[in-house]
């Protein structure tokens, strides 16, 4: 029979598999009978492909999908017959189209401030994918993971930084190996600024003043608006250099001003930096009252210098009493007093101004107050006279002197034997006094 040494032979060039949907598919044949003549090629397929042509027996029927769907999947024939009616063995070659992954729109890009956390994610449209494998890369980044095929393809920076600015590339493939379009998405990084230098609180005397303030040591930004907020509706906002100083003043304080004060800054692009907080204690200053005693006391007397302070919750006082001759005494009292000094033995010199200082634990003074003290001297007895034996009869003067300086007046009375009482008198010497006969 003629077919017996003409019939064709086909073989296998290139040929079927897995494919990506999207992708292109070639399929080639060629005969092995060289005896076969001119060979009429028929190609068929799924979704009604078919394809023929005539070539040499020695030459290769091949046929292309240039971009492949899921219609596609399926077993391809291909056969071959020559002038004289022979005809090959068909030859099946099968085909599977795999769905590619599809990425949907990044979320994630934008404007940022530095210290922001971003999350830049795209998700997989297309159905029948188990598992997708991805990787973001861009500036400072470069994360693969893999993921369920409805899972989200996500990267997340947690502080990102300018380093991050830049444009970033999601790509992917599933796990039959089928790759997508990359995505990409732009960050756009602001400076934060940063609160350092934090001054200005601590422990403060009713009536004293300070300077709320702090400064930002990053660079590249032109300006700053800071807020202060405080005890009782306090508010205060300014626009300032990027550097700062962020401050403002306090003064004479009190009670009312105790509290924490907040501080955040501002930039133009919305970057905050803070709360960042100070606090503010307000100490009561000591009142001096009832200071004592005052006046004009002898030489030799022992008096006791006393005050007390008006205004309550200043805990313990440390108290100070200076006078003449480098006097000084200081002690610690309950916060109310007394707050006593002894004067005892007052000596002549011992005239002068005592001044009081009331000073709290927080270190609160008050102001000073004072009394005076005049130290008058004792009078001394001298000169006394008659001194020896009178007749019987006669008047007798009694006198005496005062021999202590700058006493001035004095009163006096004698007495003596029988219950003599001389009448008071009253004089800068001498003192005299007569006993008639």
């Amino acid at each position: 029979c003629l077919c017996d040494l003409t019939t064709p032979a086909l073989e296998l060039v290139q040929g079927g598999g897995n494919f990506c949907d999207g992708g292109s598919l070639n399929l080639s044949v060629r005969n092995t009978n060289p005896d076969a003549g001119d060979l009429t090629y028929t190609w068929v397929g799924p979704s009604g492909f078919f394809f023929q042509e005539t070539i040499a027996a020695g030459d290769t029927s091949s046929v292309s999908i240039a971009v492949l769907g899921e219609n596609n999947e399926g077993d391809f024939s291909v056969s071959a017959v020559n002038a004289q009616g022979c005809a090959s063995s068909p030859v099946s070659i099968p085909v599977t189209v795999n769905p590619a992954p599809q990425a949907s729109a990044v979320t994630g890009g934008g404007d940022y401030c530095a210290g922001a956390e971003v999350i830049l994610s795209a998700s997989n449209t297309t159905s029948g994918i188990n598992q997708i494998t991805y990787t973001w890369s861009g500036p400072g980044v470069n994360f693969t993971n893999t993921v369920a095929g409805n899972e989200p393809m996500s990267v997340t920076i947690p502080t990102v930084s300018l380093a991050n600015e830049g444009a970033f590339t999601l790509t992917y493939a599933s796990d039959a190996g089928c790759s997508g379009q990359p995505v990409q998405a732009s960050l756009n990084v602001e400076p934060t600024p940063e609160i350092s230098g934090l001054g200005g609180g601590g422990n403060f005397c009713e009536g004293s003043s300070t300077v709320l303030t702090a400064t930002s040591v990053v660079p590249g930004i032109n300006s700053v608006t800071y807020t202060w907020t405080g005890p009782n509706g306090f508010f205060f906002t300014n626009t300032t250099d990027g550097d700062g100083p962020f401050s403002v003043p306090l003064t004479n304080m009190d009670a009312t001003f105790e509290g924490t004060y907040i501080l955040t800054l501002t930039t133009p692009a919305g970057c905050v930096a803070g709360p960042q907080s100070v606090g503010i204690d307000i100490n009561t200053i000591p009142q001096i009252s009832a200071i004592s005693p005052s006046g004009s006391f002898c030489e030799g007397v022992n008096l006791l210098l006393t005050a007390q302070n008006v205004v309550p919750g200043t805990g313990d006082i440390i108290y100070t009493w200076t006078g003449p001759n480098g006097f000084i005494f200081s002690d610690t009292a309950s916060e109310l007093g007394p707050f006593v000094a002894p004067l005892n033995d007052l000596p002549l010199n011992g005239s002068g101004t005592y001044m009081l200082v009331l000073t709290t634990a927080g270190g609160c003074q008050s102001s000073p107050q004072s009394t005076t003290i005049s130290v008058d001297p004792q009078p001394i007895a001298a000169d006394l006279s008659p001194n020896g034996d009178v007749c019987l009869g006669s008047d007798v003067i009694l006198s005496a002197t005062n021999s202590a300086a700058t006493t001035g007046f004095v009163t006096y009375i004698w007495t003596g034997p029988n219950f003599f009482f001389s009448a008071i008198g009253d004089s800068d010497g001498p003192y005299e006094a007569t006993i008639s006969a």
